[in-house]
């Protein structure tokens, strides 16, 4: 339901939602965990609170942080339908009943893992994946002869901007998306997408102490393989790529700019 809409305007994307819908009830499949090292994630327990647009009340806007309250992390067990679950997260005494009717064991799926890696094995995304790996980045001390040298007037603005102004553009999903497509269609490897990309997050844009944090390289390699692998297996066949659609996100940086998205993508047959 979400794929396409633009949440991407900071990067708390779950706070977001429910204002976007009026109200309504959504969930989030965030893959951003990913793209960093695992010893800078963590995993929330069950049954513990989730507030985080009650402490980070700055990212969501203040409207947000007061209307949406406290909520209990809670897990499905299988057998409660989703729409009750998330009326009882909201209620602390319903979630405490929920918490003594139960465990929360997760179960043996040794069987089932072993059938998701041999249907991996046998997927498109398996072959793009060894594709991808297949390259490495350029290394630093050749980027003034490589990355460096790629004409930013070559692609459309709404690619342009991202590069030239990567602070914070380039840690926008949706601008990450339209380079990766874009470049794909180019014709280029998808690895030397994500090293043009981590060439822009390693360079003084006033990232601070960011990259000191988190992995450029990490954070590169991961939205380039999740965004031009959707591309490689089919999931994504670009119907989103275009003037109009992209106009209407909030993304395009000069109308009528001589560019048709569109155009581009022709070139995802052949992947």
């Amino acid at each position: 339901m979400f794929g396409q809409v633009d949440f991407y305007k900071d990067s708390n994307v779950c706070e977001r939602i429910a204002e976007y819908c009026g109200g309504r009830e959504a969930v989030c499949l965030d893959l951003s965990m990913y793209g960093d090292p695992i010893y800078l994630r963590d995993v929330r327990c069950a049954f513990s609170s989730y507030q985080k647009h009650k402490v980070e009340r700055d990212k969501v806007a203040d409207e947000v942080s007061k209307r949406i309250p406290m909520m209990v992390a809670l897990p499905r067990r299988g057998l409660e339908s989703l729409s009750e679950l998330l009326k009882i997260r909201q209620n602390f005494h319903q979630a405490i009943e929920y918490a003594a009717a139960g465990n929360t064991g997760i179960p043996e799926q040794s069987k089932g893992f072993e059938n998701l890696i041999r249907s991996y094995k046998r997927s498109r995304l398996y072959q793009f994946h060894k594709y991808f790996d297949s390259e490495e980045h350029n290394t630093y001390w050749d980027w003034r002869e490589t990355y460096d040298r790629f004409d930013l007037h070559s692609v459309p603005p709404c690619a342009f901007h991202a590069l030239s102004v990567p602070n914070d553009h380039l840690l926008k999903p949706t601008n990450l998306q339209i380079l990766i497509k874009v470049l794909t269609a180019m014709g280029w490897h998808p690895k030397h997408i994500a090293g043009l990309i981590r060439s822009r997050f390693e360079r003084d844009y006033g990232w601070g102490n960011f990259w000191l944090k988190y992995d450029a390289a990490t954070r590169a390699d991961f939205y380039v393989r999740t965004f031009a692998g959707l591309l490689c297996d089919g999931s994504l066949d670009g119907d989103e790529l275009n003037c109009l659609s992209h106009k209407r996100k909030g993304y395009c940086w000069r109308v009528d700019c001589g560019f048709d998205l569109e155009k581009y993508k022709a070139n995802f047959a052949k992947l």
